[in-house]
């Protein structure tokens, strides 16, 4: 029991620390096909952008929680002892990784259906309950509870670089050196003020 109130408790984390994924994208679809209106070509270059983007901010959120991740689970679980406490430091230091996957691959999913892909986006759903239940009778023998955490990350992982590879080779995808694109502050500044609803609504789960 205490294992698995250790794992909702990383878990409501990453939920949380996944929102901010929507300061970016929650507009990403309209503006994408403006640009894909003009030149296809040009529109995976601002989804290149984006992913990029994307990978950032959750790149600075996952070191944030994992500089200060102490503070963050006493925060959420002032009930903890020390023997709660530190497994949920360690399921954080590995769920979080997958964070920075979880970004790439929305963006990837969102690109791939704006170009009326829909079928492999949505197979790749299932990579997290089959990886998750092979989890189960695999890791969790050997691992405990993190075993599904690490499941997480290894479906995360798999997820994105299948649709990054879908991308490359039926998209016409190809990865840019440009991290600015004239699109993007007008993205930043309309996700920005759409995702503050979820911010906001997320924090019941905080509480």
């Amino acid at each position: 029991g205490w294992q698995l109130d250790c794992f909702f408790i990383v878990l409501t984390l990453f939920n949380w620390c996944a929102l901010f994924n929507t300061l970016i994208t929650s507009l990403y679809l309209p503006i994408f096909n403006e640009v894909k209106k003009n030149s296809v070509r040009e529109g995976l270059i601002f989804a290149d952008v984006v992913m990029k983007a994307t990978g950032l901010l959750l790149f600075v959120m996952f070191f944030l929680t994992l500089r200060f991740d102490d503070f963050i689970i006493r925060m959420l679980a002032p009930g903890f002892g020390q023997r709660e406490l530190l497994l949920c430091k360690d399921m954080t230091r590995i769920i979080m990784y997958a964070l920075i996957f979880y970004g790439i691959s929305n963006t990837a999913v969102i690109t791939l259906n704006a170009l009326h892909h829909y079928s492999l986006p949505a197979l790749t759903d299932l990579f997290e309950p089959v990886v998750n239940i092979m989890a189960l009778f695999m890791l969790t023998p050997l691992y405990g509870i993190k075993g599904i955490a690490i499941s997480c990350l290894v479906s995360n992982f798999l997820k994105s670089s299948v649709l990054l590879s879908f991308l490359y080779l039926k998209a016409g995808w190809r990865p840019t050196l440009r991290f600015y694109h004239p699109y993007l502050p007008q993205l930043l500044n309309k996700s920005c003020k759409m995702a503050c609803n979820s911010f906001i609504w997320s924090v019941r789960d905080i509480i």
